[in-house]
């Protein structure tokens, strides 16, 4: 819708033209469902807008936040470098990212994992696998 109304302004604004030329950007289940629309059921561009994202609202796009890095363990026989590059990886594609919070849950992870006494160890190498990441340029240190 974005990407319509964007690309549809640098015409026009008014909104007759907007409901008509809509299905033109349309394919598959979204066209399906605009021609399937009662006659005289759209007053409006806003209406247009409304009734399209209730119906296509599961189909936004998913976008990971810190709650999926709450999951992530290290497995067992997993190395604490695949460890790290696979944390990094799922905390790298989330969006505003605090360090401070990608950094509590690598430790909460590497905690329930180990001993205390081990785990201060593996927190050692966690941030020497993580230096050494950032150095060969695969990924951005997770302070």
């Amino acid at each position: 819708m974005d990407a319509y109304t964007t690309h549809m302004s640098l015409y026009t604004s008014d909104d007759a033209v907007l409901c008509r030329v809509f299905s033109t950007s349309l394919k598959g289940a979204a066209l399906s469902w605009f021609t399937k629309l009662s006659p005289n059921s759209i007053d409006s561009f806003a209406t247009l807008v409304a009734k399209f994202e209730t119906q296509f609202a599961t189909s936004r796009p998913h976008h990971l936040t810190f709650i999926a890095l709450v999951g992530i363990r290290q497995e067992k026989g997993e190395s604490l470098r695949t460890f790290v590059d696979r944390f990094s990886k799922v905390a790298m594609s989330i969006r505003n990212l605090s360090p401070d919070v990608a950094m509590h849950h690598m430790l909460t992870a590497l905690l329930r994992r180990q001993p205390v006494h081990a785990a201060g160890r593996q927190l050692g190498r966690a941030e020497e696998e993580s230096c050494q990441i950032h150095a060969a340029g695969r990924a951005t240190r997770i302070p």
